[in-house]
């Protein structure tokens, strides 16, 4: 068991774009952490009594702006107090001619004005230091205002704590062709902020008391994993569940995977809410890429899960580095059971043109890429300044070593983000295609299906 203790990390140059927002996002947050204005923080949660919690992302907004708020004020405060200690108006266009004059000069113009209350030396002093702190406040309000255009969409960007949607309907059903043989299925529609409704197919087994494992197939939910594995880990006495959509739900108008990875969050909310005992869950490719979703992005899912396997993926952890021009570097994997192998992060074949379809931009165009790249990762799992940290979550990943896509260089871009989390991670050889993980081998010999069936008994 391999427990990473250091944060988010890629292979990757940083650019400019990157450079800018990082470095902005700290002076935000030095700035708004010494000068955080109680009352506009608190009146702004009040505000969200009706329509929601305030989230992270607004709050970091807010703070930001109250320091503006602050620095301004300080400013005019000293404005104010040099104005009266200076008895009188000052004319800037004079100590402009001061400034220039030599120091005889100055020392004669002094003699001259001995008639006035105020030395002309303090004037000057005054005066020049009025120019400045007028200068100051002009620039101050520049870089407040364009840390703030910069910062709005990227704090936005990593408001760690989405909506779930709602279970709009349940209503019983036949089960589809492929769930386990005795279980009890329903349609549960499901809504989401931004989204159409979409009805998914959830199918439940009792067990003996276990606990419960809920899998997520890949093929964009389509499908089902392989039904082996359901009836053996019900065989050990674990209750299952699992669930298929009529069409793809990463689909979202206008085209955005995190913001359609809700319906996943909120389809594995409602199956917590129904299932006995503790929840194990086990994700393949896309069915992983859910997962990771909704526990790194969406409220309190991570809080329900206990153990999670992740299965040739999560395949979209870096859709930047699998869709960019000129391409990303290969990626070296390192499995902690297993010897490490390169992989090349980017999509191929379908999953290049389910990705171009999901983001809404053209994945691996014929031109080099520039705006597009951040529009990717903004989609990603693993995006800049993300957190992820399970540390009441064991993970599991099984990986085919055969290069055959991409899906093992993204699971080790997730994998070398997680922090505080104790995880495992298996190279399998002899995959069926790609991501056949469960008709692969070990590097102890042992067939990817029972390799998968004896990790989750054993959590």
């Amino acid at each position: 068991m391999k427990k990473r203790l250091h944060p988010y990390s890629i292979n990757r140059p940083v650019d400019h774009r990157s450079f800018l927002q990082g470095s902005l996002l700290a002076g935000g947050a030095v700035a708004g952490a010494g000068l955080l204005a109680d009352g506009m923080l608190v009146r702004a949660q009040a505000q969200t009594q009706e329509s929601g919690p305030l989230n992270p992302g607004d709050a970091a907004i807010l703070r930001f702006l109250a320091a503006a708020e602050l620095i301004e004020s300080d400013l005019g405060t000293q404005y104010a107090e040099l104005r009266v200690r200076g008895a009188q108006p000052v004319d800037f266009n004079q100590f402009e001619t001061l400034r220039g004059t030599k120091l005889e000069d100055r020392r004669a113009n002094s003699v001259s004005r001995t008639s006035t209350s105020t030395p002309v030396g303090t004037f000057a002093t005054a005066g020049i230091t009025f120019r400045r702190l007028t200068l100051m406040a002009t620039h101050t309000r520049f870089f407040l205002l364009a840390s703030v255009l910069t910062l709005v969409p990227f704090l936005r960007a990593r408001a760690q704590n989405l909506p779930l949607g709602t279970v709009v309907s349940v209503k019983p059903e036949k089960c589809p062709a492929g769930f386990l043989a005795g279980s009890f299925c329903q349609s549960v529609t499901v809504g989401c902020p931004g989204l159409t409704n979409l009805a998914a197919n959830v199918g439940h087994k009792s067990g003996t008391g276990r606990g419960t494992v809920a899998m997520l197939s890949g093929s964009s939910g389509t499908e089902i994993i392989d039904g082996q594995i359901a009836i053996d880990l019900n065989n050990f006495g674990f209750d299952i569940e699992q669930r298929t959509w009529p069409t793809a739900w990463e689909k979202a108008s206008p085209p955005d995977i995190l913001t359609a990875a809700c319906r996943e969050a909120t389809l594995i909310n409602y199956m917590a809410s129904i299932s006995p005992g503790p929840l194990r869950l086990i994700g393949k490719s896309a069915g992983s890429a859910a997962i990771a979703y909704a526990m790194i992005w969406y409220q309190g899912i991570a809080n329900l899960v206990t153990h999670v396997s992740l299965l040739a993926g999560p395949p979209l952890s870096d859709i930047s580095q699998g869709c960019e021009v000129p391409r990303a570097a290969a990626i070296t994997v390192e499995p902690t059971n297993g010897a490490s192998f390169t992989n090349t992060p980017q999509y191929v074949g379908t999953f290049e043109t389910g990705v171009s379809t999901f983001t809404g931009t053209q994945c691996l165009p014929p031109n080099n890429t520039t705006t597009e790249d951040s529009e990717w990762l903004a989609q990603s799992v693993i995006q800049p300044g993300v957190v992820v940290s399970f540390p009441t979550v064991s993970i599991a990943g099984f990986v085919c070593n055969n290069g055959q896509n991409n899906s093992s260089a993204q699971a080790q871009i997730f994998y070398n983000a997680l922090s505080n989390t104790s995880y495992t991670l298996t190279a399998i050889t002899n995959c069926s295609g790609a991501e056949g993980v469960e008709q692969g081998t070990t590097p102890q010999g042992t067939s990817g299906t029972l390799a998968i069936e004896q990790d989750i008994d054993a959590h």
